[in-house]
C-alpha cells in the first residue's frame, strides 16, 4: 500500500473512532475477509437519513471498505473469497462515486461483475451477487431512458432469478426500481411488483414499497399537494396547472444537492417564462442555514420545511429514502418523471413543448 493511501485508509478508519487501528490485513486470507466482511455488514447500522454526521461516517466507511476490498484482490489472488472482495468493491463504488460528484463508469462496473460470473474460481454467492449486481447497473441505466421493452425484459430476468433464490432481499429491492421503471407503460404489473414487496420480512423494505405504491397509484391523476411555505405564503399545487413543475427534494447539507443547484437555478432562469416552476421540500434541520443558502443563491421559488430531516411529512409521504430527487409533473398535474436529474433541461423543454 502506498504511503498516500495509507494516509486516507488511516483517516478514514480515525474518522470512525478506530484511531490508528491496522491499516493493512494481518494472518490468513480467511481471517483477513472474515474482517472484511463485518465490515461490509456495519454500513447497515449507519443509516445516512439519521443526518449529515450519520451520512459521514457512513462515507468514510464505504471509502475503508473499498480501500480493504482492493488489498484483499491485490494480497490474496488465489483465496477462495477473492471474487466476492471484486464484488464487494464494485458495489460500494456505486455508492461513493455520486457522492464525489463523479458519474458511475457503468461500462467498467459490468465489465467487472462479468469477470466474477466467468470467472471458474466464484463461488455461488459471488456469483449470485454479481448477477444482482449486473442487473442492477442496468436497471440504473434505464432509469436515464430506455424503451419499456428493456425495461419490461429487465424485470422478467429479476422475476426468474427472484424465483430460484425466494428470500433474497437484494433482488426484492431491486424489484422496487424495475416498479418504478414500469409503472408507465405496465402500471399493473408494477403495482402486483410492489405489493409482493409490501410482503417482505423486511419491514424496511416493506414500508419502502407502501410509500412507493402510494406513488405508482398517484400518476393515475393530478397530484394533491398544499402546504406554507418557508415565507408563510400557502403553495397548492392545483394552482400550477397548466405549468411543468419540479419537485426538488433537497437539503444544503447534502453535496450532491449542492452540486446541482447552479445548474437547477440556470434551468429556472432560462425556462420560467415559458412556464416552469419549481417547488422545493427540504430535508433540513436548521431553518436559518436554508434561508441563508436560497438567498445567497438565487432559490427564489417556494420551500416546503418542517425541520424534519429524513422524518419530514412529505418526505415519508413520497417515499424519499435518498436525495436529491426530481420529480417533474405536467401541465395536468400528474408525476410524468421522477428522475429528472438527469437532463433536466432538454426534459423540461419537452414538456414544454407539448402543450
Amino acid at each position: 500500500m502506498s504511503g498516500a493511501r495509507a494516509r486516507m485508509v488511516r483517516l478514514a478508519l480515525a474518522g470512525l473512532g478506530f484511531g490508528w487501528a491496522q491499516v493493512m490485513f494481518a494472518g490468513s486470507g480467511n481471517a483477513a475477509w472474515k474482517e472484511l466482511d463485518q465490515l461490509a455488514q456495519s454500513t447497515a447500522k449507519l443509516d445516512p437519513r439519521r443526518g449529515k454526521e450519520v451520512a459521514q461516517d457512513l462515507y468514510n466507511l464505504l471509502m475503508l471498505i473499498r480501500f480493504r476490498a482492493e488489498d484483499f484482490v491485490r494480497l490474496y489472488p488465489n483465496d477462495a473469497h477473492r471474487w466476492d472482495a471484486e464484488v464487494l468493491r464494485l458495489r460500494v463504488t456505486e455508492q461513493i462515486e455520486p457522492q464525489d460528484g463523479h458519474d458511475v463508469d457503468w461500462a467498467a462496473q459490468q465489465a467487472g461483475y462479468a469477470a466474477v460470473l466467468a470467472a471458474p474460481g466464484a463461488g455461488r454467492e459471488a456469483k449470485l451477487s454479481a448477477q444482482v449486481g449486473a442487473l442492477s447497473a442496468r436497471a440504473i441505466q434505464l432509469r436515464r431512458g430506455g424503451p419499456p421493452t428493456e425495461v419490461a425484459a429487465l424485470a422478467g430476468e429479476v422475476d426468474a432469478l427472484l424465483a430460484k433464490n425466494r428470500n433474497d432481499i437484494r433482488l426484492a429491492a431491486l424489484n422496487l426500481q424495475l416498479a418504478l421503471l414500469l409503472a408507465k407503460a405496465e402500471p399493473v404489473r408494477a403495482e402486483a411488483m410492489l405489493e409482493r414487496v409490501t410482503k417482505s420480512p423486511e419491514a424496511a423494505l416493506a414500508g419502502k414499497a407502501e410509500s412507493m405504491l402510494h406513488v405508482v397509484r398517484s400518476w393515475r391523476e393530478p397530484l394533491a399537494l398544499k402546504f406554507k411555505g418557508l415565507d408563510g405564503a400557502p403553495v397548492d399545487l392545483a394552482t400550477l396547472r397548466g405549468k411543468v413543475v419540479l419537485l426538488d427534494f433537497w437539503a444544503t447539507w447534502c453535496p450532491p444537492c449542492r452540486a446541482e443547484t447552479p445548474s437547477i437555478v440556470a434551468t429556472y432562469r432560462r425556462l420560467h417564462e415559458r412556464g416552469f416552476e419549481i417547488v422545493g421540500i427540504s430535508l433540513d434541520d436548521d431553518k436559518g442555514k436554508l434561508l441563508a443558502y436560497q438567498k445567497e443563491h438565487g432559490m427564489t421559488w417556494p420551500q416546503q420545511y418542517d425541520g424534519g430531516g429524513w422524518n419530514s411529512a412529505l418526505a415519508q409521504r413520497f417515499g424519499i429514502h435518498s436525495i436529491p430527487a426530481m420529480w417533474l409533473v405536467d401541465q395536468q398535474g400528474r408525476i410524468v418523471d421522477i428522475e429528472a436529474r438527469d437532463d433536466l433541461t432538454s426534459k423540461v423543454e419537452r414538456l414544454l413543448s407539448s402543450k
